[in-house]
């Protein structure tokens, strides 16, 4: 089991690689370069996928914060 502070980091992690893919996929579509910004696409939903799960991991009840 991971313990809070792994998950914190783990959490700035992926917000700093949101904010990455988000200047990733305005660059594509303004160079109209449509796979890229479909890749980007895909990574969201990998990382908004990855959220879920930790959030599911926060509300687990056999966990004590």
């Amino acid at each position: 089991m991971w313990d809070t502070a792994e998950l914190k980091r783990l959490e700035n992690q992926m917000a700093e690689m949101k904010e990455r893919l988000a200047s990733l996929r305005a660059n594509a579509v303004e160079e109209r370069r449509p796979i890229i910004k479909k890749n980007c696409d895909f990574d969201q939903k990998r990382l908004d996928t990855i959220q879920r799960w930790i959030d599911v991991i926060y509300r687990d009840g056999r966990r004590t914060w």
